[in-house]
């Protein structure tokens, strides 16, 4: 109150004030609120490209597995596949599949039909072949198992030339697939593999799908296990498998992480693709992905790879976010406050223009009064001078009615003040002559009043109250 009091801040200003930051609040409000519908338009234009993308990536690993199911078909619809007919038949699939290593037959040979299965892959032509087993990054002789699955075909033969005769079944991330596959009957994928054949570094898959003897049932687990003849097995590379499908889309915006597993373990970490530019990129570490401010946002989708659960998350690159500038929030925020701004600057000129109105009025008010208060005492000095005076003056008006008389020609006449003021002179008192009218057209005082000139009075009779 005493800020107020001393004219720091006036109450009319008030208004003014309130305007202003009630404008500040609404642009801010408005502002924002444009600020979340254009976040909320850029989730849903990046789930949607996330998810066409994401989509084609499940698409494509579920291809390797309907080409295992063409492969079972192919060896079920043949009493025997030869190792030309499996050429004849895979050779077209890596046309459309780089990505693919290899393609494989892995019969279940049993210990007691090693040997045999041995000598008859030497009178195929290949005098070397044994079933070997891994050990020290080199191929040995396996050791005595009751059950081998070796590689006994694979394509492209070439690359793969190594593998021929190396018992799956004795490496355990492959072990653990074989079984699976076998008591399910279904298609089983291994984990993560890192190939020694692999230049760059990244990440393999081998999925199994089992064939078991034909017209024999297979309905438990025992049964699948006894009846089991092998497995067509295929070899891919995550990444590629991952370029491959996303470069049919085309278009930057929106980075991938592949992982065989919850994605809250590092471990299960498969492959990076990142969209900017398209390139084979493998990284080991999920913690070397970019988590910039740009990459806030994120989509994630869990699927099924064969018998495995994997993840996939997207997250968007700075040039998605750059076509989705925030332009409108700051527009709305800018012309708020120029309106608030305009609309205050108003309102204070009308404020001012009225303080000044009022200011000149108190002016004026005061100079009036001054004035008044003058011509009081002005008046009030002339009343005291005719009241001095021993003459008797009178005052008239344009009519000839008394608006003044003073107290000598009271004495004089004999009427009283209240007898006089407002009443005509020459009705009341004056006459012409003696006991003669006066009418107030020949009346020379009341010529004089209304001419302006000069008039002599003489011969004019003024009466007493008593006559």
């Amino acid at each position: 109150m005493s800020r107020l009091s001393k004219g720091l801040i006036k109450p009319k200003y008030f208004f003014a004030i309130f305007i202003l930051i009630s404008g500040i609040l609404l642009s801010f409000a408005l502002s924002r609120t444009a600020y979340q519908w254009e976040n909320n338009n850029i989730e849903t234009a990046f789930d949607l490209q996330a998810n066409d993308r994401v989509q084609v990536v499940i698409d494509s690993l579920n291809d390797h597995v309907d080409l295992l199911s063409s492969m079972v078909d192919f060896y079920e619809a043949s009493e025997k596949v030869t190792r030309k007919e499996f050429y004849d038949f895979t050779k077209r699939i890596f046309i459309l599949h780089p990505d693919i290593l290899s393609l494989s037959w892995i019969p279940r040979v049993l210990h007691s039909e090693r040997p045999a299965f041995e000598e008859t892959v030497h009178l195929e032509g290949y005098q070397d072949f044994q079933i070997t087993d891994l050990k020290d990054e080199n191929l040995v002789k396996s050791a005595y198992r009751e059950e081998y699955f070796p590689v006994y075909y694979a394509e492209p033969f070439d690359e793969n030339k190594v593998t021929i005769g190396f018992d799956l079944y004795s490496d355990l991330i492959r072990r653990k697939a074989i079984d699976q596959a076998r008591d399910t009957g279904i298609p089983s994928a291994t984990g993560k593999i890192r190939l020694l054949r692999e230049a760059n570094g990244g990440f393999s898959c081998r999925i199994f799908m089992p064939l078991y003897k034909k017209q024999v049932p297979v309905a438990t687990i025992e049964q699948r296990r006894e009846n089991l003849t092998g497995f067509v097995s295929l070899l891919f590379r995550v990444g590629p498998t991952v370029d491959n499908a996303l470069s049919r889309i085309g278009g930057a915006g929106v980075n991938l992480s592949l992982y065989e597993g919850p994605i809250t373990d590092p471990n299960n970490f498969l492959y990076y693709y990142n969209s900017e530019p398209y390139a084979y990129k493998a990284v080991d570490n999920p913690t070397q992905v970019s988590n910039n401010s740009y990459q806030q946002i994120m989509f994630t989708k869990e699927f099924k790879m064969a018998d495995r659960i994997w993840f996939i998350v997207c997250r968007p690159t700075e040039s998605f976010f750059l076509a989705y500038k925030h332009i409108s929030s700051w527009v709305i925020f800018i012309c708020g406050m120029l309106i608030t701004l305009v609309l205050t600057a108003y309102i204070f000129s009308i404020l001012n223009r009225a303080q000044r109105v009022e200011s000149i009025v108190k002016e004026r008010t005061m100079a009036l009064n001054n004035l008044n208060d003058e011509v009081i005492k002005i008046s009030r000095h002339n009343e005291l001078i005719l009241a001095s005076i021993g003459e008797g003056i009178l005052g008239l008006d344009v009519n000839g009615n008394h608006i003044f008389v003073n107290p000598s020609a009271v004495k004089m006449l004999g009427f009283t003040v209240s007898e006089l003021i407002g009443k005509p002179i020459h009705i009341w008192y004056h006459s012409k002559e003696e006991n003669s009218g006066h009418p107030s057209q020949e009346c020379p005082i009341l010529m004089a009043i209304r001419d302006g000139q000069v008039h002599t009075v003489r011969d004019e009779v003024f009466y007493r109250k008593d006559g």
